[in-house]
C-alpha cells in the first residue's frame, strides 16, 4: 500500500465487519470481489475503517 500511494494512488481500508452485511459478498474470486467493492466506493457507501 505505502508503495501505491508512493505514486499516487489512493488506498481505501475497507471495514469488513460493516461490509458483510451487505448483500452479494458470495463471490467466487479477487476480481469478483474487487469489483464489488469498487462498486460500493464509487457513490460513497463502502464503510471504511480508520
Amino acid at each position: 500500500m505505502d508503495g501505491l500511494q508512493a505514486v499516487g494512488f489512493i488506498g481505501h481500508l475497507a471495514n469488513t465487519t460493516a461490509v458483510e452485511k451487505c448483500d452479494g459478498l458470495k463471490h467466487s474470486g479477487d476480481e469478483t470481489d474487487a469489483r464489488y467493492l469498487a462498486n460500493l466506493l464509487r457513490p460513497g457507501i463502502l464503510p471504511t475503517g480508520t
